[in-house]
């Protein structure tokens, strides 16, 4: 299946595991981002992992 990422397009699922493409951050509920939204001081994953470390 695909997991609707929040680029509003889709990231592929391959045996469980959902691909971002290489400029995308992988959030930790699986979720695709642009790199430029990490750490933008916005909760843009949902569950806060673009956040973590800032």
């Amino acid at each position: 299946g695909q997991v609707h990422d929040l680029r509003k397009s889709f990231c592929e699922s391959v045996q469980g595991t959902i691909v971002c493409i290489a400029a995308d951050f992988r959030c930790r509920n699986q979720h695709c981002l642009p790199t430029q939204w990490v750490c933008n001081g916005q909760n843009d994953c949902q569950d806060g992992s673009d956040e973590i470390g800032c």
